[in-house]
């Protein structure tokens, strides 16, 4: 009676924390650097597990690229969606990193395997030291900030794009600034 659903309750809150344990466990692993970057990530779970995400992706020496995302809806069914989705776009980034390109391939999958009207908001960035310019893409997230080395100027980074898993045929558009040594990217979720 109240004994019995007071263990039901602690099994469950056992398994929430096993689950967000898994979760932290499977964020990527971002180095403090990567060629002439420097890295910084801070991630605050609103709840014990969730739909927010980061991946980063070392495409060359000069070159790398980060994602950021947050699956609908928050808790378990968040947390499980999150490991399909970010499965899904790392398999897809390994033959098709271009931006626009990613999202293209990615939806089609996340739109397969989304249950219950789930989706993904994401945007996706690639770093060419080389050039000195950024390229990215925004799949429904909120505009991410490009904050200037003088601190005076944030320049706004947005492109059109439904979420991921919404419709297998939207559309993707692509972005790019360039950079100077001592600018700060800033990326992040409303989560």
């Amino acid at each position: 009676s109240e004994r019995r659903s007071e263990e039901k309750r602690r099994r469950l809150m056992q398994q929430v924390k096993i689950a967000s344990e898994i979760q932290r466990k499977n964020l990527a692993r971002i180095p403090r650097c990567s060629g002439g970057l420097s890295i910084a990530v801070l991630y605050e779970p609103a709840r014990e597990v969730g739909g927010d995400f980061f991946d980063f992706y070392e495409i060359s020496d000069a070159i790398a690229a980060f994602l950021i995302a947050d699956v609908s809806g928050k808790g378990i069914p968040a947390a499980l969606f999150t490991g399909t989705v970010k499965n899904i776009l790392r398999a897809e980034q390994k033959t098709n990193y271009e931006p626009v390109s990613l999202f293209s391939g990615s939806n089609m999958l996340i739109c397969s395997e989304s249950e219950y009207g789930m989706f993904v908001t994401a945007f996706y960035v690639i770093i060419d030291e080389n050039g000195k310019k950024i390229f990215f893409s925004s799949a429904g997230h909120n505009e991410q900030m490009l904050v200037k080395r003088n601190g005076a100027e944030v320049v706004s980074l947005k492109t059109s794009g439904k979420p991921l898993g919404i419709s297998d045929n939207a559309r993707y558009s692509g972005g790019s600034v360039e950079y100077e040594k001592g600018d700060i990217l800033l990326l992040f979720t409303d989560g």
